[in-house]
């Protein structure tokens, strides 16, 4: 599952950007490339879901993640190109929708900047300022962490170039971004940047405040700043079980042995126990999370306790190695969660903020 993720990050962050210039052409059939392209034309309908219920929280969320400085530029644009999906989809990503490597824009979020500016689905992105646009990850690079008040974007339009000027809003800085695994694994995550959801897990939603609780929760993570101080955690766990593996080998006079090659070290014990989320950061995300949902206009009263059954089925999935994942138990959230939802409750009956 490591792996998956791994390369899924690679894929949004830098080797989306590999063209496959000199690889033999795939040749496949008529209805293969009809069924292929029947599936991304899922895959986009449930991008444009995940990426509306995002955008909601994301921007009515800005005060919370302002307080905590986590505030990034928004345009309202969702982009794609056939780096997009894995490789074999290629063929049917040309010739059904005519990706390439260019950003070509897919959907364009009602009265957002990039609509009032009056960016096009179609929209072939050139450049963004100076740095030309080649592929995902040059469209990724020119928008990460960049302080410009306003933007030039260049886009081609029906073999016509234009410049349109966008002063982005300033809204949480996370990207929400559904991405489609190749082994059906129901999982969601967030890596510290980007909030990803497994295409996969879009039939588990049975409605918009389930997804809408998956991100609230997930951005509080990053909100708060989880991964990276637990990052440096888990090197400093990596580390004392290295030193106390050593330590244990010294006085044994050998190596330590168990009864299984491919089990894990103390190393990659320290690392895994002081790096993952602790209870109490699940907790902070959970009650944030139903706080953040709440100021983006869904009602939690719409969520049963099945919810969280739900997120306990996916995180056991998610998290079978060394170690049970360090999250709540399931009835504990459950009870949290009617008294937050109470809390809420009498803060909108009183008027009072709901920035947690």
């Amino acid at each position: 599952m490591k792996i998956l993720f791994l390369a899924i990050v690679i894929l949004l962050s830098s080797c989306a950007s590999k063209s496959q210039i000199g690889s033999e052409p795939q040749i496949v059939s008529e209805a293969q490339i009809n069924t292929w392209a029947h599936e991304i034309n899922k895959w986009m309908e449930n991008s444009k879901r995940v990426s509306n219920i995002a955008s909601k929280i994301l921007i009515e969320g800005k005060e919370y993640c302002d307080k905590l400085d986590h505030i990034g530029p928004y345009f309202g644009i969702d982009f794609w190109s056939k780096d997009t999906f894995k490789k074999k989809w290629h063929t049917a990503a040309l010739s059904s929708f005519g990706l390439n490597n260019e950003v070509q824009i897919h959907h364009v979020h009602p009265l957002s900047p990039a609509y009032d500016a009056g960016l096009q689905v179609g929209d072939k992105v050139v450049k963004i300022n100076d740095l030309k646009i080649k592929d995902q990850s040059d469209y990724m690079s020119a928008l990460k962490k960049n302080e410009a008040k306003t933007f030039m974007f260049t886009i081609r339009r029906k073999g016509e170039h234009l410049d349109v000027v966008i002063e982005p809003l300033l809204v949480c800085d996370s990207k929400v971004f559904l991405v489609y695994d190749d082994d059906n694994s129901t999982i969601f995550y967030s890596d510290g940047e980007y909030i990803l959801i497994a295409n996969s897990l879009m039939p588990f939603f049975s409605s918009d405040e389930e997804i809408a609780l998956v991100i609230s929760h997930e951005l509080a993570h990053l909100a708060r700043n989880h991964h990276t101080r637990n990052s440096a955690r888990g090197w400093m766990g990596a580390l004392l079980g290295f030193v106390f593996q050593g330590i244990i080998e010294a006085l044994i006079g050998g190596e330590l042995e168990t009864f299984d090659d491919n089990a894990p070290s103390l190393e990659d014990h320290g690392e895994y126990l002081l790096s993952k989320v602790s209870v109490e950061q699940e907790q902070q995300a959970d009650y944030d999370g139903l706080h953040l949902m709440s100021m983006a206009g869904y009602e939690i009263d719409n969520l049963s306790s099945t919810a969280w059954n739900k997120l306990e089925r996916i995180i056991t999935i998610r998290h079978s190695e060394f170690f049970h994942y360090k999250h709540p138990k399931v009835e504990d959230r459950i009870s949290r969660f009617e008294t937050v939802k109470q809390e809420i409750k009498e803060k909108k009956q009183n008027g009072y903020s709901l920035i947690p």
